[in-house]
């Protein structure tokens, strides 16, 4: 958290720059102990929270990345995750990808941004150039949709 904050207030202070919102990706290591994801939603308010007060920024706009693989449904309330085939490496996986939404709602002036079917580096839970060229235009057209200034 140190390092983000002071990064993020060295760019501020180096010339006009305007915190427009904060794009979250992050989870994969988490899924990885039930008791860790477990505490994922509570944890990632706590940060929306911390850095909106110390960047000055409290209506800033958060963006949270939710990994979708497959036929897994946008919404996953009220879904039995045995029915999602959720690989057993990663048995927190459910409880982070609900908290993502979760938060979402819970928190102002956020919103989740499902990241369906990335391409990925072969062998790897993380997403090639492809992959992410395809997460960012996803953040963008929710942030464009939901948060952009209507001038």
């Amino acid at each position: 958290y140190k390092k983000l904050l002071g990064k993020a207030l060295a760019a501020h202070e180096a010339g006009d720059i305007e915190f427009r919102g904060l794009l979250w990706l992050q989870g994969a290591k988490d899924m990885r102990s039930p008791a860790t994801a477990a505490r994922y939603g509570e944890n990632l308010e706590r940060l929306v929270d911390a850095l909106r007060l110390d960047l000055g920024t409290p209506e800033l706009p958060v963006l949270i990345g939710s990994y979708r693989q497959d036929d897994m449904p946008d919404d996953l309330e009220g879904i039995d995750p045995a029915d999602l085939g959720i690989d057993r490496r990663r048995p927190g996986t459910w409880q982070v990808l609900l908290a993502q939404s979760r938060v979402s709602e819970s928190i102002s002036r956020s919103a989740t941004v499902i990241l369906r079917d990335l391409p990925r580096h072969p062998e790897n839970i993380h997403a090639n150039t492809a992959g992410m060229l395809q997460a960012g235009r996803a953040y963008a057209k929710v942030f464009l949709e939901r948060f952009a200034r209507k001038e």
